[in-house]
């Protein structure tokens, strides 16, 4: 599938085309800015890759992020609009020059570069992590809808035998309409045949207990594990999210709060969080589970949902930002429920410092079992239509 864009865009064309505005995002690929396209005024996300040099060339993230998105096309999935580039040697990323070949075709083009590289992708107001860091009062038919999303985009990636392995809360996206939009496919890969994986893939809080024991076969079930745990996260987590461990937090409140589950929602959610992956619900099935059968029943159009208003951008970096300077100033969090629908104002609640704490080490993506070009699913337990 096509993104629809003039081949010479591939690379050709330089970051100066936009005026940075914020940072929104941050992490071992690099940092992400909101910016805007100095010719047509929109307002875009540009992720600018970290390495790029004659040595390494582009990181196999990248290249494997930017086929992803280039050959799925759906309406819950960020949409990458073009590439672009800096100069060598160029540190400050505004007034470059862009480069003066014309390629035609994109796997030249990023040949050819030798400077900075950026993804320009559709800019989304809010991801879930920050919504949570700022107590936004989810209700159930707004939950129901983003996973409603959620398990049909996975479920339209798992028929085409690719699978994300990286589905947590700052991973979402969500405008401020409801239209939920999954991102960060640097993880993605294809599972079409034998191969191993590595199993250092999935942020911890959200890995499936097969990877946790070193399984280096696995399937689409791993992106299911994460999706449960997305579901009841979305449920609790607002109310409290002090737990270090947030799988032993979800599967004790699970047990403990039945009462407060919409019809179906605790069966889904522990569907989802079966330990063994042979026995967990598939994308395909977790359509037609009860929750989704039932009142009140998700939208075909999201944007049906009362919209968020008066609630500022709200990014896992952004939230994260605050809560430090909240912590410089010695602020206690009080009077920060800029989350209620309505509410303005920029305060986050405090999060105890031992779950800050709690942070896994930079996850390194590339191991030997899985060289670059390989199209990999390792004996696809169930494959969905």
């Amino acid at each position: 599938m096509s993104l629809h864009l003039p081949k010479h865009h591939w690379g050709t064309r330089g970051v100066d085309a936009y005026e940075k505005l914020e940072c929104i995002g941050a992490g071992t690929y690099g940092q992400v800015y909101m910016a805007k396209n100095k010719q047509t005024g929109e307002v875009v996300a540009i992720k600018k890759i970290r390495s790029l040099n004659e040595v390494q060339g582009l990181p196999v993230t990248t290249i494997r992020e930017i086929k992803v998105l280039k050959c799925l096309n759906h309406r819950n999935l960020v949409e990458l609009k073009e590439v672009v580039v800096s100069s060598e040697n160029d540190d400050d990323d505004g007034g470059l020059t862009p480069l003066a070949s014309e390629f035609t075709d994109k796997d030249e083009a990023l040949e050819y570069c030798q400077g900075s590289i950026y993804l320009v992708l559709e800019y989304v107001e809010h991801d879930l992590t920050g919504l949570i860091d700022r107590q936004y009062p989810f209700t159930d038919i707004e939950i129901k809808s983003i996973m409603r999303q959620l398990v049909e985009v996975m479920h339209h990636m798992h028929s085409l035998d690719i699978i994300h392995r990286d589905i947590k809360c700052s991973n979402l996206l969500l405008t401020k309409h409801h239209l939920l939009k999954v991102a960060d496919f640097g993880l993605a890969r294809s599972i079409r045949g034998d191969q191993l994986f590595t199993n250092k893939v999935v942020t911890l809080w959200y890995r499936p207990p097969e990877l946790l024991l070193g399984a280096t076969s696995y399937d689409a079930s791993i992106d299911m594990w994460s999706i449960g745990c997305v579901f009841a996260e979305l449920k609790f987590v607002p109310e409290k999210r002090k737990e270090r461990r947030l799988r032993e937090y979800l599967l004790r409140e699970v047990s403990a709060r039945k009462r407060i589950f919409p019809k179906g929602a605790l069966e889904l959610i522990e569907s989802l969080l079966v330990l063994d992956p042979e026995q967990r619900l598939t994308a395909a099935d977790s359509l037609k589970s009860l929750y989704f059968h039932t009142r009140p029943y998700a939208p075909e159009d999201p944007e049906t949902i009362t919209p968020v208003v008066n609630l500022p951008p709200s990014h896992e970096y952004q939230t994260k930002k605050i809560r430090r300077e909240q912590a410089k100033q010695g602020l206690n969090g009080s009077n920060t429920n800029a989350g209620a629908r309505g509410a303005s104002g920029s305060g986050i609640p405090q999060r105890s410092e031992e779950t800050e704490s709690a942070k896994e080490p930079k996850v390194k993506s590339e191991v030997k079992q899985e060289p670059e070009g390989s199209e990999g699913p390792v004996k696809k337990r169930r494959k969905e239509g």
